[in-house]
């Protein structure tokens, strides 16, 4: 996550996952960044995502990426 503004941001991270057509916040993270810097953001998901995607699962940032 970049900040490309002029003050500290806070940014929450989102991963949907998708699976027969079911979609559904799979995870997300809080991150911070100071402007101009970047921050590395580690998402935990939850198994039972993992568990249940079969072949067709998809992972995304946003909700209009999937599918």
């Amino acid at each position: 996550v970049r900040n490309t503004g002029e003050r500290p941001g806070r940014e929450v991270v989102q991963l949907y996952a998708s699976t027969g057509g079911t979609v559904r916040l799979a995870g997300f993270a809080v991150a911070e960044a100071a402007p101009g810097e970047s921050a590395t953001v580690r998402v935990r998901l939850d198994e039972r995502v993992l568990r249940t995607g079969g072949d067709d699962l998809e992972i995304s940032t946003t909700r209009a990426d999937i599918g």
